[in-house]
């Protein structure tokens, strides 16, 4: 039988209350044994002193808006929202091992966060029962993910495939209306998804939203819109709207912020379809893109950030070759970096147009200094089901396999002469290659 600990208005020992709060007073403590409800009816709670709830469910009951504060991080395995028209408001940080279940009424994150273990979820989100969060704050997801088929994590509303391996990832959602460059107006919900292995992923996402967080615009206009530095700039994905509020987009080479809106309807000064970045020797790093058509373009900055640096800067400019900045036809760029960093470096580019309209393309990543030419090898070759991997020349890199029909099957990091093995691989022929450098390549046989 389940023990109910109610607290309306109630006074103990420990405990003052008044008004709509419960306020554990400093120097006073609590804990919680046996997954005890405690019931919050009309009451918030302050809790000044030290309170352990490891062993709660939290259930918020009444009609009135209550906050939930705390002189640290509130930690609750489980917490149940029952407030029909009302709504309860984050005043700390609050950490669920379990589940956030709604029966009525909303969770406003109030600026807060909510961090999910990756085994907890949201529960019971309805278009009149759910997490708002118009001045910020994030649901917050840490999990591993290896080649994920259609996976939910946390029941957050991102369903993620990938055939190759994305390592950890995390896995924030918002609800604060995004704006930024190529973006006129969003919806009131956002996806920030940040695995550790982020290059040709090849990846297909489906997300879901709400009604209630159209914020007035037309549902019918709404595109999928990438950002790949947090909000600053967006690019239009291209993605199909579903019937029951879900978007969905496939081939991803990278995941980055998600949202739904509208954005002016201007083209965008050039389209990238191939960037890719890769150490020539110990000190220079060689760029190499193409354009597919170029709209009133003024060029493209290249952008660099090493592994040691906090964002990215700006090094170089490479003028647009299009007439006028007008072209319908693919043209392709160099640019040689003298970089002999040894560590990460990550490159990206922004192209600008005449009219300052910007779009950015995705990120590369090289390692550092070479040790002579590279060589990729894997044996046992022909295959049973497995083999190894080795890399010579450089300190670190990624490689990555594909069918012939150039789906990513697996993807790995492999460090100079140290074997990794590739498991699980189906009967076929295959091309391993180092996502750094394409042209290093081989062809693999499984029996």
């Amino acid at each position: 039988m389940k023990k109910y600990l109610v607290l309306l208005l109630v006074q103990f020992y420990f405990w003052q209350s008044w008004g709509q709060n419960v306020i554990i007073q400093n120097g006073s403590s609590l804990k919680t044994f046996n997954n005890v409800y405690i019931v919050l009816a009309d009451a918030g709670l302050n809790n000044q002193g030290a309170a352990d709830f490891s062993g709660s469910t939290l259930i918020l009951r009444g009609a009135s808006d209550v906050v939930l504060n705390s002189v640290s991080d509130l930690a609750v395995p489980s917490i149940v929202v029952d407030k029909p028209n009302a709504k309860v408001i984050l005043g700390n940080h609050l950490h669920t091992s379990t589940s956030v279940n709604f029966l009525n009424g909303l969770l406003d994150l109030g600026g807060k966060n909510i961090y999910l273990s990756p085994t907890a979820s949201i529960i019971g989100e309805t278009e009149t029962a759910h997490i708002t969060g118009s001045t910020g704050g994030e649901v917050i997801l840490t999990l591993n993910l290896n080649a994920p088929n259609n996976v939910n994590p946390g029941n957050l509303g991102a369903f993620i495939t990938s055939f190759g391996d994305l390592g950890n990832v995390t896995i924030k959602r918002g609800h604060q209306l995004q704006s930024g460059n190529g973006l006129t107006a969003g919806i009131n919900r956002y996806y920030d998804i940040q695995p550790t292995n982020n290059i040709g992923l090849k990846a297909n996402l489906l997300l879901n939203y709400l009604d209630a967080e159209l914020n007035a615009l037309d549902e019918t206009t709404l595109v999928l819109l990438e950002s790949s530095n947090s909000g600053t700039s967006w690019q239009q994905k291209n993605a199909s709207l579903g019937d029951t509020n879900t978007v969905a987009a496939q081939n991803l080479a990278s995941l980055y912020r998600y949202t739904l809106g509208t954005t002016v309807n201007t083209p965008s000064p050039a389209t990238t379809f191939d960037f890719y970045a890769k150490r020539t020797d110990a000190n220079n790093v060689q760029l190499d893109w193409t354009s597919t058509r170029e709209v009133n373009n003024y060029g493209f900055y290249i952008e660099r950030r090493k592994e040691t640096e906090p964002d990215f800067t700006s090094i170089g400019f490479v003028p647009s070759k299009a007439v006028n900045g007008n072209s319908t036809s693919p043209l392709s760029y160099t640019w040689i970096d003298a970089n002999s960093f040894t560590g990460k470096t990550y490159y990206r580019l922004m192209q600008q147009g005449f009219d300052k309209q910007t779009t950015y393309s995705m990120i590369r990543m090289v390692t550092g200094k070479t040790k002579g030419n590279v060589k990729l090898t894997a044996f046992p070759i022909p295959a049973q089901g497995e083999f190894n991997v080795t890399i010579e020349g450089i300190d670190e890199g990624i490689v990555q396999l594909y069918d012939l029909s150039g789906r990513l099957i697996k993807q790995a990091t492999v460090y100079n002469e140290q074997p990794v093995k590739m498991t699980n691989i189906p009967p076929g022929s295959y091309i391993l290659t180092l996502a750094s450098q394409p042209d290093v390549n081989l062809k693999i046989v499984v029996q």
